[in-house]
């Protein structure tokens, strides 16, 4: 599990040519890329994913990711076999949204954190729910816009994890 660094996330050429380094130098390593690379807006996830198709040992967690586009693309760009579900629990047990412009998300929460600096009205704040909620409202909504159906997300809420779990593949 590698969580990329760089402000570029998943869209960085640096993170992009060591990712690819690590999958190619060694075969027998699975990599997921927490948070979709950290693609939480659509356009790191448009520079970054068309670089990592063919590298099938790569897969990619939803966990705290709520962008419906990103789950989108990486649907038709990797497809729903290289996608796992992910919670980050139990930090996405905060209720709250998330809104996406660019390349910038803003996160909106009911607590009465530090960082929270950013507030709707008292209104809005009460209809809010869990960001794990969200995240799966997202992914949803994404695998409705592509097309597809309960197998991918069957695949992505499950077996795919299972698979990479299973110890008597050899290789996948």
């Amino acid at each position: 599990m590698l969580h990329l660094p760089r402000h570029g996330r998943l869209g960085d050429a640096h993170n992009i040519r060591e990712v690819l380094e690590i999958h190619e130098s060694y075969p027998s390593v699975k990599l997921i890329l927490a948070h979709i690379g950290r693609a939480y807006c659509l356009p790191a996830a448009e520079r970054g994913l068309p670089h990592l198709v063919d590298a099938r040992r790569i897969y990619f967690d939803t966990a705290a990711n709520l962008n419906a586009d990103v789950f989108q693309y990486a649907l038709e760009v990797v497809g729903p076999d290289r996608l796992l579900f992910g919670s980050d629990l139990p930090v996405t047990m905060m209720r709250g949204v998330r809104e996406h412009i660019g390349e910038e998300y803003i996160n909106y929460t009911d607590g009465p954190y530090s960082w929270n600096t950013n507030r709707k009205s008292p209104e809005e704040e009460a209809n809010y729910t869990y960001y794990v909620y969200e995240e799966l409202r997202a992914l949803i909504r994404a695998v409705e816009r592509a097309g597809l159906g309960f197998d991918a997300l069957e695949k992505i809420l499950y077996s795919n994890s299972a698979g990479l779990l299973d110890t008597t593949q050899v290789s996948r």
